[in-house]
């Protein structure tokens, strides 16, 4: 058993441009092609730097807004496919490996016995279909900005001395990115919120409601595709 221990996200949360103040005197259209320039100068940058854009205030819906998934809706077709036409190496996998483990747990996810591997081949030959999608940060692009509600297990990132934790990970199954490898990227979403949750047991699931963004979050521990606007949280129910 591995411990996880807190990482500093690598997003980037600002950017500071600065001019000098003492300039010779120009007209306005000398100001406003100056303008121009700048606005054009810091669009390109935040490009390069693929810097998230600001969000919006959100509006808080009522909990009958949003609509229940199953994580597999965030699999492209591609990586689905590939999911469920595991190679027969894996047939060769010790039961009750972290590596069986973890097949069961994406077994359960994807229809068809798609399952997870955490030892790649490093043979050097081109990587199969089936060990992109292990990795695959591709997205659902229809799930951009839809109101969800999903079951998960929450993985901390940031908390404070009562415990309260406002950064962490939520994955399908218990013990990913702690005891056991994590997911594929677009089988973790990120929640970044500040007035914080209380978890007694990090194996209690929870149903988590919110809107979904497409965008990559990468510290140590792991890496995600999604970003979840959360709105509510409450135990996990059948």
């Amino acid at each position: 058993m591995r411990s996880a221990r807190l990482a500093t996200l690598l997003l980037s949360s600002s950017v500071l441009l600065s001019a000098c103040t003492e300039s010779p005197a120009t007209d306005s259209s000398t100001t406003s092609a100056s303008t121009a320039e700048n606005s054009a100068d810091a669009t390109e940058y935040r490009a390069r730097t693929e810097l998230p854009p600001e969000p919006q205030p959100l509006t808080q819906l009522p909990k009958e807004a949003f609509n229940s998934i199953e994580w597999i809706a965030l699999l492209p077709e591609m990586d689905l496919l590939a999911l469920q036409n595991p190679p027969e190496s894996l047939n060769e996998i010790e039961d009750g490996s972290a590596e069986d483990v973890i097949a069961s747990q994406l077994s359960s996810q994807v229809p068809s016995g798609g399952v997870n591997d955490s030892n790649g081949d490093t043979t050097g030959e081109a990587p199969t279909a089936f060990q992109q999608a292990l990795v695959s940060t591709s997205v659902v692009n229809d799930m951009e900005g839809q109101h969800i509600k999903l079951p998960g297990f929450i993985v901390p990132l940031e908390f404070d001395d009562d415990q309260t934790i406002t950064e962490f990970f939520l994955v399908p199954y218990f013990g990913a990115c702690l005891h056991l490898p994590p997911p594929p990227p677009n089988q973790i979403i990120y929640i970044h919120h500040p007035e914080g949750v209380q978890v007694d047991a990090l194996y209690d699931p929870f149903w988590l409601y919110g809107t979904l963004e497409t965008g990559i979050v990468e510290n140590s521990i792991a890496k995600s595709a999604y970003r979840l606007r959360l709105q509510h949280i409450e135990p996990y129910y059948e």
